[in-house]
Order: C-alpha cells, then structure tokens, then sequence
C-alpha cells in the first residue's frame, strides 16, 4: 500500500487480494453475494455500489500491458450513514474480498475513488486511488501516472 498525504490527500491501495464482491448495503455491511473473478463483473458490481455517483462507467484501459477496467466513483450525501455530514472511517464499505475484515471502506464524504481491475494471465489484481473533495485535478494526475508506470514481471 502506497499512500501520500496533503490538503488534497491521494491514495493508492493494492491489496494481497482482489475483492470478489461488493456491499449490497455499505452502511450497514451487509454483503451482496460474491459476484465472481472477472473483471467485467467486478467492474459492472462497482458501478453500482449504492450509496455511490457514477462518474465514470466501467471502460477497458490497459495497465502494465494487461487488459483491465477502469472506474470512477463518488461518495455524496446518500453515502452518510448518519446523515450527520461526517463519514467515519468504519461506515460506508464499498467491497471486500475472501479474507474476513478485508474490506474497503469509503474515506471522506465528496472523496474520488478510481479503480483498476486489471486481468493478469487469469489472476485479478485490484488498485484504487482515492483523492478528497476539493484536492483539484493535480492528485487525480498523479494517481494515474503512478499507475500508468506499473509493470508486472
């Protein structure tokens, strides 16, 4: 995990393992059943994860000369599980993976969060970066050459 921080807090994650499914209530981590291992599924399940604006469909990219999906998400008002204009870390989970307490949570109403679910040769690797409100495109700039310099051996 790779994370850097200042008043426009960029963060890169890559997990020792992919998700397999999303939430089907964050606030109250409910899990939807696991939705499989490829990453179009996986892709199509992020998208959809309620409590979260679209900002960018599922598209193919390429990392690392892999094939993958890229995409965009938001956290607004309807991501507040206590409509008090404060998330708190332990709150709004997005997806997790087979590990228990492996999970991926929301970090801060109005944050960006981008994925890539990238297929290398039939094994799912997972980063996402997640930038605040307010960061400007610099930290959202950043995340992707960082990720746009990944190679796989």
């Amino acid at each position: 995990t790779l994370v850097a921080s200042d008043a426009g807090l960029r963060a890169i994650l890559w997990p020792d393992e992919a998700p397999i499914g999303v939430f089907a209530d964050p606030c109250t981590q409910k899990k939807a059943p696991p939705i499989g291992s490829s990453a179009a599924e996986l892709a199509a399940a992020v998208a959809a994860v309620p409590g979260t604006d679209l900002v960018s469909a599922p598209a193919d990219v390429t990392v690392g000369g892999y094939p993958a999906k890229h995409v965009v998400l938001t956290f607004g008002e309807d991501a507040d599980c206590n409509a008090d204009g404060q998330l708190s870390a332990d709150e709004f989970y997005l997806w997790y993976s087979t590990s228990a307490g492996n999970a991926r949570y929301a970090s801060e109403l109005g944050s960006t969060i981008r994925v890539w679910i990238v297929d290398v040769d039939g094994a799912i690797v997972w980063i996402d970066g997640e930038t605040y409100k307010g960061a400007g495109p610099e930290p959202g700039q950043e995340i992707q050459q960082i990720v746009d310099s990944i190679q796989f051996e």
